[in-house]
């Protein structure tokens, strides 16, 4: 690329080959939530200059939002966000897979365990005889065997914040940890335009945002959302 640094060139480089590793349909609708997110910024954040600020400023609100809300609704009640393009983009996480590479439910996490998980695309997540989970079962816990997080682990920059970030990851399954993340997000000196700090905005705190939307507006829990079974 024209005008491109080094370190630019290695990131983009490493990109592709994050992509490559999760699979081609994985990686659209994940660079699609990007996408989304992207635009949630520029609607919402018209007044900061540039995707830096903007990201900042989301965070900011995020924060302030948790020490608020011990129950953290994740959602500031000033924000505009596109009600279809929300269900749009839940729903290709969920049949393309992706989801189930981020974050398992109950009866995904006995299957995980099992050694049953089934990575490849298009492939469809199914417990026979398996009535749809209750809210207690249907809790998300981080996949740390998931393609997304050792695709991470194998291509995003080696330096201390992911270093922390890979921290909340471990051999035990756990709740996701997204609210963990802000602080360090807000306080380090990083470079939140990298495009790999944007698929963990976007992903670990963007996709709860407009999850949270979605139940305020339509009613439905978090297993009417994400839940993909018979």
């Amino acid at each position: 690329m024209v005008g491109c640094t080094q370190t630019e060139k290695t990131t983009n480089n490493n990109l592709l080959k994050f992509n490559e590793f999760i699979g081609q349909e994985k990686a659209e609708v994940l660079d699609n939530t990007v996408a989304v997110f992207h635009e949630f910024l520029r609607t919402n954040y018209s007044d900061e200059k540039g995707l830096q600020w903007q990201t900042l400023a989301f965070l900011k609100d995020l924060n302030s939002i948790h020490s608020r809300d011990s129950d953290w609704m994740w959602l500031n009640p000033n924000w505009s966000i596109d009600e279809d393009q929300s269900e749009e983009l839940i729903a290709s996480w969920k049949f393309s897979g992706l989801r189930r590479e981020v974050w398992l439910y109950g009866p995904e996490i006995r299957q995980w365990y099992g050694g049953n998980m089934d990575h490849s695309e298009n492939s469809e997540f199914s417990l026979p005889e398996q009535k749809k989970p209750t809210i207690v079962d249907s809790l998300l816990r981080d996949n740390p065997e998931g393609y997304y997080i050792k695709g991470l682990k194998n291509y995003a920059p080696e330096n201390e914040y992911f270093k922390e970030f890979f921290d909340y990851y471990s051999v035990s399954l756990s709740t996701p940890s997204a609210a963990a993340l802000i602080p360090s997000l807000i306080e380090s000196e990083i470079d939140l335009t990298d495009p790999f700090i944007q698929r963990i905005v976007a992903v670990d705190l963007f996709i709860f945002v407009i999850n949270a939307d979605l139940e305020r507006k339509k009613g439905k829990t978090i297993g009417d959302t994400w839940y993909v079974g018979p």
